[in-house]
């Protein structure tokens, strides 16, 4: 098991965007949402480099996440897949994961706390 937190107010007091954040960011200017979604790409390489050893996976995973809120404004959907999506794309940039097309599901859990955002990521291979 792989397992390492994306912590901070990374986007908006939220350890990172949504995915309609990222609709808006595409809407306004397609070239600019690229550099956009590098950005947290980048946020979330260096947080699992202080966290974790080199690892390198390439046979299939399952990516369990536990996702805290600062409060319940946003829709859960739209946060667990920007995560899912900027994480997953992350992994296999950086070369930890073969190929994202390897994930083959997970839990993801919400929980909230005031003024506190992270999320906690575990990786498992599957047999």
């Amino acid at each position: 098991m792989i397992s390492f937190r994306i912590e901070g107010n990374n986007y908006k007091s939220n350890a990172l965007p949504s995915y309609n954040d990222y609709i808006a960011i595409c809407r306004a200017n397609k070239w600019g949402a690229n550099a956009w979604k590098h950005k947290y790409q980048s946020i979330i390489g260096k947080q699992i480099a202080e966290q974790v050893e080199n690892f390198y996976i390439d046979k299939p995973f399952r990516l369990d996440l536990v996702i805290c809120e600062g409060n319940k404004r946003r829709d859960k959907d739209n946060v667990e897949s920007m995560a899912k999506k900027l994480i997953l794309d992350c992994l296999e940039e950086c070369g930890d994961v073969l190929n994202d097309r390897l994930y083959m599901g997970g839990q993801t859990t919400f929980t909230y706390e005031k003024d506190k955002s992270s999320i906690k990521v575990e990786i498992n291979t599957l047999n």
